[in-house]
């Protein structure tokens, strides 16, 4: 969360003797970090930066983790509170496909899955969210480009 603070800091406007913001904001490509559940401060966050036109001029995205969820939504076209809007529709439990606690399993589902859960809802629930919106199925990032113009990673 540090990491996003100082991304607004340094998104933010140089100052000025105006009230006015800056017409063109010096920057194009927006990051955004992953961090599990605190991902979902995303919405309000990108909601400030539009209400500011700081993200007007972006023109490519990308995340990690639950940041790289964020910024397909982005890249989709939902805007600050529709991402708002569609995680406090979500049940998070969901996302807990097997919270059995199994030292030897959990071992195998490291090396299996790559983690203790298979990530299969998370992929689900986002291809849901991208098809609301772009009306495709297992989007690629090239759909995406050619129904948005804006690329992400």
């Amino acid at each position: 969360m540090l990491s996003l603070l100082l991304l607004l800091l340094l998104l933010s406007p140089p100052p000025s003797t105006s009230d006015a913001i800056c017409a063109t904001p010096p920057f194009k490509k927006l990051v955004l970090e992953g961090g599990g559940v605190k991902g979902i401060a995303y919405g309000g966050c990108l909601a400030a930066l539009a209400s500011a036109g700081l993200l007007d001029s972006i023109d490519g995205i990308a995340g990690s983790s639950a940041g790289s969820q964020a910024a397909a939504m982005i890249a989709a076209g939902y805007t600050g509170p529709e991402i708002v809007e569609e995680l406090l529709k979500l049940d998070f439990t969901m996302f807990l496909t097997d919270g059995s606690w199994n030292p030897l399993a959990d071992t195998h589902k490291f090396v299996k899955q790559y983690g203790w859960f298979s990530g299969d809802t998370v992929v689900h629930e986002l291809d849901m969210k991208l098809k609301h919106k772009t009306g495709l199925v297992n989007t690629t990032m090239a759909q995406l480009y050619n129904v948005t113009g804006l690329s992400s990673g």
